[in-house]
């Protein structure tokens, strides 16, 4: 009964579903959050940006 009402059920009645999520982590042995957040974080997050449809980032440099 389900597979039926699939074909039968307009787009605008489905159920929303969470957007996909990414993660990206990378390692910079022996370097400070500041240098991270510069070197590593910075150019990923402005690579990042310009996804479409995107709803929300965040960064976090340790």
């Amino acid at each position: 009964m389900g597979a039926t009402s699939v074909f039968n059920l307009p787009i605008a009645l489905f159920p929303d579903i969470a957007p996909p999520s990414v993660q990206v982590t990378a390692f910079y042995p022996g370097a400070n959050a500041e240098v991270v957040a510069r070197s590593v974080a910075v150019p990923i997050e402005e690579a990042v940006n310009g996804v479409e449809n995107m709803t929300y980032m965040t960064s976090n440099s340790k």
